[in-house]
This record gives structure tokens, sequence and C-alpha cells, in this order.
């Protein structure tokens, strides 16, 4: 379930749904913060990437500006993009080969990949367009970091902190000395 503020946009462009090579692809635009609330979807891999902005995960991951958030079919997630943000969801029904592996994770996404993000989600894009732009999409995903997702910064740490429970102090001042003021 998708929330959002009131002042929001949703459009949907589904190119071969049918065959295990489709896609649909979902962009929403609004003026309040998104958040694709607690869900898990059994049929589809899902990619979310932000041209404006970080996504926040429940899983403690932030992307960076060049990066997409990868979750398998079957994995619960949450989402959520600040204000005045564009997020785009990719739904496939095949894995991409450099991501097997990974259940739920950012993964690089090249400059390519991201233009043809937004070249589909337009109406007067037609299917063969949007199939070979699939597929470059899914090439332009690199190798997911090989770091482990509980880094060490103080900021990464305050924020994954925060994100779980903002109004629970004791998640964010029992770790690190020095992350919150006593």
């Amino acid at each position: 379930m998708s929330t959002w503020s009131r002042e929001q946009d949703r459009e949907e462009y589904g190119y071969g749904l049918g065959d295990p090579g489709g896609v649909l692809v979902l962009k929403y635009r609004s003026s309040g913060g998104i958040g694709f609330g607690e869900s898990r979807q059994d049929f589809l891999h899902q990619l979310y990437w932000s041209p404006d902005g970080p996504l926040a995960t429940s899983q403690g991951f932030i992307t960076a500006p060049r990066e997409a958030y990868w979750v398998r079919r079957a994995v619960s997630h949450e989402v959520r993009a600040g204000d005045r943000q564009t997020v785009y969801r990719i739904c496939l029904r095949e894995v991409p080969a450099k991501l097997t592996a990974l259940r739920a994770g950012p993964v690089p996404i090249d400059g390519e990949a991201a233009r043809l993000i937004v070249r589909i989600a337009h109406r007067d894009c037609d299917e063969a367009t949007a199939f070979a732009a699939r597929r470059r999409i899914l090439a332009g995903l690199g190798t997911p970091p090989v770091w482990a997702p509980s880094g060490t910064g103080v900021a990464l740490t305050v924020a994954r902190a925060l994100w779980r429970d903002p109004a629970d102090r004791r998640t964010w001042t029992s770790g690190r000395s020095g992350c919150a003021s006593a």
C-alpha cells in the first residue's frame, strides 16, 4: 500500500505484461513525502529509483544519488522519499544476473539506465522501445556494494535509528557516544 500527501500524482506504464520480459513502470510525484508502506510482492521483483533525492528504507539503507533500491519478490520492505520527489517503481518478473544473490538493497545505476527509466515512463513510448530500454536498464544496474549494510559512520547510525523509530531516544543515544546530546 502506498501512501503520500493529498497533492500527489501516479502514472502507470505497462509493456508486455503477460510476458516474463515485460515491465511495469509506476511513476509517483508528490509535493509532500511519499511512503511505500510495509509491503511484500509475491510475484514481482521491484526496483525503486528517484532522480530527485535519496530513498530511505526499513532495512536501514539510504540510497546515494546514483543508486536505486532493489527488492526481490516475497521480501517485505518499506521505502520512503522526501518532499517534492519523483519516484519510479519498476516491476519485473526476471532477476538481472548481477542481482541474483541480493534480496534487498541499494544498487548502482548508470546514467543511461536512469535516462531510460524516465523515457519509458511516458505515454508516447512504444512497446519495442520499452523492451529495448528494459534490457539496457537492467544492464545498467551495477553489482551491489560489498560493504555491510550496518555502516559505522555517526550520521548513518543516527539516520538509521531515527528511521526505525524517530520517537525512541534509546535507539539513537545508546549507540556510539556523541550521537546525540543527553
